[in-house]
């Protein structure tokens, strides 16, 4: 596969992966995900199995998010089956009647086992404005 065609289907995997974030699509997040996944953000790091990332998925049931790309993402390809993307992005949450918003760098990281990709690997860095 050209290089080109590998990072359109990487960026697709990615936006995909937050639209089943934002539609609280459990099924499509599993499919996506290498276990256990390494997690990054605000509250830490974590190794997370697939039973714990099932907890944390549903504990946000009744939230919304909406997320945004700000700008288009950039994918390294570290050999043919690791790849790695980065991007900007702005997400709007509501969750127990609060509002917030976050400005933020994201990351992950790909890998394809057996001919399927999957994120092993997630981290997000809230980005400081002005």
């Amino acid at each position: 596969m050209e290089n080109n065609q590998l990072t359109t289907e990487l960026i697709a995997l990615e936006k995909k992966y937050w639209r089943a974030m934002q539609d609280h699509d459990l099924k499509t997040a599993l499919e996506l995900t290498d276990f256990p996944c390494l997690v990054t953000g605000s509250q830490g790091a974590n190794l997370v199995d697939k039973e714990t990332y099932t907890e944390m998925f549903e504990s946000h049931k009744g939230s919304t998010m909406k997320v945004k790309f700000m700008n288009e993402p950039t994918v390294r390809l570290l050999n043919e089956n690791i790849a790695a993307i980065a991007y900007e992005v702005h997400s709007d949450m509501k969750a127990n009647g609060k509002e917030e918003s976050l400005d933020a760098v994201d990351s992950s990281t790909w890998i394809r086992k057996n001919g399927t990709w999957r994120c092993a690997f997630h981290t997000e860095t809230p980005l400081r404005r002005g």
